[in-house]
């Protein structure tokens, strides 16, 4: 594999050629992309409840469960790859991503109420076949959604630390609906008793009970796919695609994807993600039950509303914060550093957890956690900032934008880590004895729930932080690239945008 790309400098000492100005576009159509985070969130929020729901509301044993969640990472990663190239190769008056982004919002937005249907009096067999039929079409749809919008995003800036501006951006629309999210779950709890809403000298808003728990999901779901649609279109119908016209010559799928190897940084990030996931994986199985059953006692709600809703208004605080601070901290950071400091805290966090987790202590758990909020968002924002790099290193390599592919295949990796983890982590689960038709589950089965979940979290959090010293990019790397990028784009070597779509 190259460690770098292949630059025409006779050594690293040698000055890169004269550097246009960097393209970034314009603020406004960087929020006009970003508000298509309300869809991506949602999309992905919706099945991210699906375990909890379906093991605490529904009782579907936990294996079934786990089995059903197994799949849909399963199908959507071994298709992302054949999706992310035809979304780099689909060539429409609307251009490549915005089709894939219009159709599958609206798919994403039926199937985001209708996963909620089954009544909890169906045969558990029934529930699993459609939780596993429904899921799978949910984050596979969710999958495509994401791909697109994310090389969409990673055309809108060539400059190195300009490309943490655009992430940042999305992320305070992202977590925006973090807010909704974080308190979905108890809000839907309230509901089965029927809520008031003061508004001061207005008077209130009554809203009556909704008779369970999962009435008062469903009608918070329609809500949902309201905004996954009308968040999606507003992105479909006002930003514009910079590279519609690249790859025009046929290229092999399997060939494309064996090229995205041969980039060491891509691999490197690669391996990073796999050892992240498992550690955070196996013990995100297991940390909703922990904080339930271990530190609120099996209080539901309460859980819900100090955990969840917190963490919800925690995140949109600091992702708000980040966005002024995401160029400023690249510049002084750089990406490098700032993923190696960030790991070098997630493992500090993974040793902190076994004395913070105590019962009754909820808040103390809750506020721990805030403090490693931010440096977390650093670590996804130049995680998530360094992809166009690597697209742009490919594409001095390959003379092709594949920022879908690229995508998709980082994409296939995550949710086939994810995948198994998630499986083995219900299946340890089901083994540690938990019984999802207990309020409370017993003293011994908490015991060895901790241990499961602390252990992985603390080895792969240290082995990550290790191997994070293997990263090369650096900006003075990206600087060398695309100044050679320029002079292939100026031969014609490389993708170029279409006339008159550069913005100042």
């Amino acid at each position: 594999m190259n460690p770098t790309p292949v630059l025409q400098y006779k050594s690293p000492d040698d000055p890169p050629p004269p550097l246009e100005k960097a393209y970034s576009a314009k603020s406004l159509t960087m929020h006009q992309w970003a508000v298509g985070a309300f869809a991506d969130y949602w999309m992905y929020a919706q099945f991210a409840l699906i375990s909890i729901i379906f093991t605490t509301t529904y009782k579907l044993d936990p294996k079934y469960v786990g089995i059903a969640m197994f799949f849909p990472r399963i199908v959507d990663g071994l298709i992302d790859p054949l999706v992310g190239h035809l979304s780099d190769v689909t060539h429409t008056r609307w251009g490549r991503r915005r089709p894939f982004l219009f159709v599958t919002a609206v798919i994403g937005a039926v199937l985001s109420f209708a996963i909620w249907l089954p009544s909890s009096q169906w045969p558990q067999w029934v529930t699993f076949v459609w939780l596993t039929i429904g899921a799978t079409a949910l984050f596979s749809t969710w999958g495509t959604y994401t791909m697109a919008h994310s090389a969409l995003g990673y055309e809108l800036s060539d400059d190195y630390n300009d490309r943490s501006r655009v992430f940042a951006i999305k992320g305070v629309y992202f977590s925006l609906m973090s807010i909704g999210g974080g308190y979905f779950w108890a809000l839907a709890l309230q509901l089965k008793d029927g809520l008031r809403i003061p508004l001061g000298p207005l008077g209130s808003i009554s809203i009556p009970s909704m008779g369970s728990e999962i009435n008062g999901v469903r009608v918070l779901s329609l809500v949902v796919s309201v905004i996954i649609l009308a968040s999606a279109s507003f992105t479909v119908f006002f930003c514009r695609e910079r590279f519609s016209n690249a790859n025009r010559k046929h290229v092999n799928l399997l060939a494309a994807c064996k090229d995205t190897l041969k980039c060491k940084p891509f691999v490197t990030m690669l391996y990073l993600q796999a050892i992240r996931t498992l550690g955070t994986s196996l013990y995100g199985t297991f940390a909703v039950y922990i904080g339930i059953y271990y530190v609120c006692y099996g209080d539901k709600k309460w859980f819900a509303l100090a955990s969840t809703g917190l963490g919800g208004v925690a995140g949109f605080v600091i992702s708000t914060a980040m966005w002024p601070l995401a160029k400023p901290l690249t510049r002084w950071l750089g990406k490098r550093w700032g993923i190696i400091l960030t790991f070098g805290i997630m493992f500090l966090n993974a040793i902190l957890l076994p004395f913070i987790t105590k019962p009754g202590h909820i808040y103390l758990l809750v506020f721990t956690g805030f403090a490693f909020i931010f440096p977390m968002s650093v670590q996804n924002l130049f995680l998530t900032s360094l992809m166009p790099d690597i697209c742009d290193i490919d594409e001095l390599q390959s003379g092709e934008r594949k920022e879908g592919l690229f995508s998709a295949v980082k994409s296939f990796v995550d949710k086939m880590e994810i995948s198994v983890c998630s499986l083995l982590g219900m299946f340890l689960l089901s083994w540690v004895g938990f019984d999802a038709h207990n309020d409370q589950q017993p003293h011994a089965v908490l015991v060895k729930m901790l241990w499961v979940a602390f252990t992985p979290k603390i080895i792969f959090s240290a082995i990550a932080f290790v191997l994070a010293f293997n990263l090369p990019v650096t900006e003075e790397m990206m600087d060398k690239v695309r100044g050679e990028l320029e002079i292939q784009r100026r031969q014609g070597k490389s993708a170029t945008p279409p006339p008159g779509v550069a913005e100042a």
